[in-house]
């Protein structure tokens, strides 16, 4: 009769594969580990130049006497500004959240010409304000 015990050649053959497996498993959760380190240094100087940059945009919107902004105009003819310069406050002579919430009265402002390139679609334009004495 044969004797079915499991020989000690095949148990070491297959304590060496399931090791080089593990080894394996431990390279893979390695490189997971290093790449997730290198997102997160990514991130972080991602977020450090951001920060600088707005921190320079805040910067030269507070010093730049153009009032510089964007408005959305919905179909139903409201609108409202996604964003507007506190410069406003010096060529509108209104507080900042008191034009914010009228954003027509801003666009009536314009010249007629403006507001129909406004009406048409987007545009860039500049205006030059004088302030008399």
């Amino acid at each position: 009769m044969k004797d079915k015990s499991p020989s000690f050649s095949n148990l070491n053959l297959w304590d060496s594969k399931i090791e080089a497996l593990f080894e394996y498993f431990r390279q893979i959760i390695n490189a997971f580990a290093s790449a997730k380190e290198q997102c997160l240094i990514c991130e972080r100087d991602f977020k450090q130049v951001l920060t600088s940059k707005e921190a320079e945009l805040q910067e030269l919107l507070t010093v730049s006497p153009s009032v510089i902004y964007s408005i959305i105009i919905h179909p139903d003819g409201s609108s409202h500004f996604e964003f507007i310069s506190p410069a406003v406050e010096k060529v509108d002579e209104l507080p900042l959240a008191e034009v914010s919430q009228e954003p027509r009265r801003t666009l009536t402002a314009m010249d007629t010409d403006g507001e129909l390139q406004l009406n048409n679609g987007c545009f860039s334009r500049e205006y030059d304000v004088c302030f008399c004495p």
